[in-house]
């Protein structure tokens, strides 16, 4: 029998056959407690200082480790014409002040923020009705993108992935730049037809976007929403549902798959069956406390869709302090509670730097198992 790259690896996998244990854990760098190298015999295509970097980082990440990877790798748009925006920084005592400026007809944009022992915001981008008209006009200049750029510089990115593994780009629902999620509903109720007008627009550019990734060669969106910790039931039905179910048909249209992320605080949107009614072909993180809110894994996986693969859930710290037979405890713990279910052993979040490559090691091999 032929032996599966992992892309390969994955695509069998969604189309429901039996590749054995499936092992990716959320890797957006490099992550282990040994100096960094590239594992491959081929040349290394984004070297340190390169800024894409990090996504060689994650594959290195996968072959030393043995994991199936899922890779993340930002998309350019560039823009036909760009927008000018500049950024000053100066340090007073122990304070550094950066200030970013963005030009538009109507004015600048202009945001403060102050880093010390802690980091806040002192002007926000977006106070004043006024603002908003600028903001409009930089998301419709946005949309204004260089298609042939674009995809020549997304495809050669993606050619360094080969079979390694499939990957895919931060997505999410529509948002308006400038509104801190402190002020998101202040925001809301100050300017609610603006607000809703403002994401509108963006959702619009954003569908432009997609067309766009999936030229590029994008395999998947990693598709992020917050669970109850920073919105409500209520918010997700107004503000979300909507673009969320075109986004995810779209992409599916063409072709694409979603690794839909929610960590925290997910028991609520379990209960009301809103992945369900989306189906994801991945679903991470079903955490259980401290980290999440779920009664227990079992109990959140008997609940969302057999047809989507849940995604976890290894303690990051536990990953990270050991002992190695806890790791393998808990992994076999995580198997026990999903047994019966399409299930890829994860972790609650993104590994914590300076993970023990012996733990991580344990951890792929006792999953494999």
């Amino acid at each position: 029998m032929k032996t599966m790259s992992p892309r390969e690896k994955w695509f069998a996998y969604f189309r429901g056959e039996d590749v054995g244990p499936m092992v990716a854990p959320l890797v957006d760098n490099w992550s282990l407690d040994i100096p960094y190298y590239w594992p491959y015999n081929e040349p290394e295509p984004f070297p340190v200082g390169h800024r894409h970097h990090g996504f060689a980082e994650q594959m290195a990440m996968a072959e030393i480790c043995g994991y199936d990877g899922l890779f993340y790798c930002w998309a350019d748009f560039p823009q036909i014409k760009p927008i000018e925006a500049s950024t000053t920084e100066r340090v007073e005592g122990n304070t550094r002040i950066i200030e970013n400026r963005t030009e538009t007809p109507y004015g600048p944009l202009t945001s403060i923020t102050e880093i010390a022992a802690t980091q806040r915001t002192v002007k926000p981008e977006v106070e004043t009705e006024e603002d908003f008209v600028k903001v409009r006009w930089l998301i419709e200049q946005s949309g204004q993108i260089d298609v042939a750029a674009a995809v020549a510089q997304g495809k050669e990115n993606l050619s360094s992935v080969g079979d390694k593994g499939l990957t895919g780009m931060w997505w999410g629902p529509p948002g308006v730049r400038g509104i801190d999620r402190a002020d998101l509903f202040v925001y809301i109720a100050e300017f609610s037809e603006l607000y809703k007008e403002l994401l509108d627009l963006q959702f619009q550019v954003d569908l432009k976007r997609l067309d766009i990734l999936r030229e590029m060669g994008y395999d998947f969106l990693f598709y992020c929403v917050d669970g109850t910790e920073w919105i409500s039931p209520n918010y997700f039905e107004e503000f979300i549902a909507p673009y969320t179910e075109t986004t995810i048909s779209k992409w599916k249209d063409m072709g694409g798959s979603i690794v839909w992320h929610s960590c925290g605080l997910v028991t609520e949107f379990v209960y009301r069956g809103y992945y369900n009614r989306y189906l994801p072909e991945i679903l991470e993180t079903m955490s259980e406390p401290p980290v999440g809110n779920l009664p227990s894994l079992k109990w959140g996986r008997e609940r969302v869709d057999p047809r989507i693969a849940t995604k976890g859930n290894i303690d990051l710290q536990l990953l990270h302090d050991g002992p190695i037979e806890e790791i393998r405890a808990e992994v076999r713990r995580v198997k026990e509670e999903t047994a019966g279910y399409r299930h890829i052993m994860g972790a609650s979040d993104d590994i914590l730097n300076g993970t023990p490559l012996e733990n991580m090691l344990a951890f792929v091999d006792e999953a494999r198992k």
